[in-house]
């Protein structure tokens, strides 16, 4: 099995070192059922091999449902839900407290642990004074470009800005090196609303205030959607884009059929993948703004928690598992993803095997969020729906968003 964990014997025995001393086997045997999204940041067969290395420490035996990113919060919701643990989406922890379905970590939580993670972290899935989750995955945009396009036409530097990129893709186009030097993920969901956040922030401005008020239908707001619109328009981005996902936008750009793209840390090891054809010739880099912004780059997070579901009754035996999955020893083991472990992060090892983290932080210093809101998934839905009919051509970049915003007023003022 190809996998992007590279699990060494060594890092097994360290593990087996490390979680022994906590992980006494149950007197009766036990069973944890835990739900993830199969999504850019997680792997089925990465999973199963924690899985069967944390029954053979513990007694557990783990059973991990996968499901799509759209389906896993209707799944943890479902009045039936039988999970133990559940992976979920920051952008869903006021509705799932709204809900009553998490219970809170604190009482598991060490002073070290608190203090090894970055509070940025932490703040994601605090509310209410309590933590209701352990980060899992760190999850930030990047911009990927192929420097072997640029080299075609005589560039060896990446664009300094978004302005300077649409003048490179239009002479990658014109000089017949590649069709649509753009692809991304724009499709009509989560993915969207994700990219038009580092976009609006690209712009200077901000998709919702710190009350949680939607600010997007600015002058930046307009701008961005603008952006986005004008490169299907000119044809430098494939028209693909508006059904894309991640995944698809990450082979289109390692199968070099784009120039350019914007994706979450998985695509860093994607690059060097068996079916890569752009293997040397993709680079990584901080996501760069419009001329004139201030700010020396935009991102939007996407960082994933997992946590007890209030309704098991083995959250011992669930805290054991998130612990372990969580652990610097296994966090290590995810050479492609972003661990969230300060020392781990910093750690000789972890930056010589990956020479990119210092981007990967500096990056993680620019994101721009997504608000914290019960209705979350509500504005989300707004939001997907008038941005798409904008970039149908249904719309006008203005009027989208002025009518998204006052759908969005509407479901605080019940009018």
């Amino acid at each position: 099995m190809k996998s992007r964990m590279y699990i060494t014997f060594s890092v097994l025995m360290l593990a087996l070192r490390a979680f022994s001393a906590q992980a006494q086997k149950p007197a009766e045997p036990t069973s944890l059922r835990i739900i993830y999204a199969a999504q850019a940041g997680s792997q089925s067969d990465d999973l199963r091999v924690f899985a069967n290395l944390f029954q053979e420490l513990s007694g557990i035996a783990v059973r991990i449902d996968t499901v799509s990113y759209q389906e896993l919060y209707a799944k943890i919701v479902a009045a039936d839900a039988p999970y133990d643990v559940a992976a979920f989406d920051q952008l869903w922890l006021a509705s799932l407290l709204k809900q009553g379905r998490l219970a809170p970590l604190d009482e598991y939580l060490s002073a070290a642990m608190r203090k090894d993670i970055a509070p940025t972290l932490w703040k994601a899935f605090r509310e209410q004074k309590q933590t209701w989750a352990m980060p899992l995955l760190v999850n930030v945009q990047l911009f990927y470009y192929n420097a072997a396009m640029l080299e075609k036409i005589g560039l060896t530097d990446p664009p300094a800005n978004l302005e300077e990129m649409v003048d490179q893709m239009l002479q990658l186009k014109k000089e017949g090196v590649v069709e649509y030097p753009w692809t991304d993920a724009w499709r009509t969901g989560e993915e969207l609303v994700a990219e038009y956040t580092w976009l609006l922030g690209a712009f200077g401005g901000e998709l919702f205030n710190d009350d949680g008020q939607p600010t997007f239908a600015s002058d930046a707001g307009v701008k961005a959607l603008q952006f986005m619109v004008s490169l299907l328009d000119k044809q430098l981005a494939n028209p693909k884009v508006l059904t894309n996902d991640d995944i698809a936008a990450k082979d289109d750009f390692i199968t070099g059929q784009a120039a350019f793209t914007s994706n979450w840390t998985f695509l860093q090891g994607q690059i060097n993948a068996a079916n890569s054809t752009v293997k040397d010739q993709a680079k990584m880099m901080l996501i760069p703004v419009a001329r004139g912004v201030s700010a020396k780059s935009s991102s939007v997070s996407a960082m994933q928690g997992i946590g007890i579901l209030a309704a098991s009754q083995q959250k011992e035996a669930a805290w054991k598992w998130i612990s372990f999955v969580t652990s610097p020893i296994a966090q290590r083991a995810y050479r492609s993803e972003m661990p969230i472990w300060t020392s781990v992060q910093t750690s000789a090892d972890i930056n010589m095997l990956d020479p990119l983290m210092a981007t990967k932080l500096a990056q993680l210093e620019t994101v721009h969020y997504r608000p914290k809101r019960a209705d979350y998934p509500q504005v989300s839905q707004i939001l997907q729906q008038h941005l798409s009919a904008a970039l149908r051509g249904e719309t006008p970049p203005s009027d989208a968003l002025k009518q998204a915003k006052e759908e969005i007023d509407a479901l605080t003022t019940g009018k």
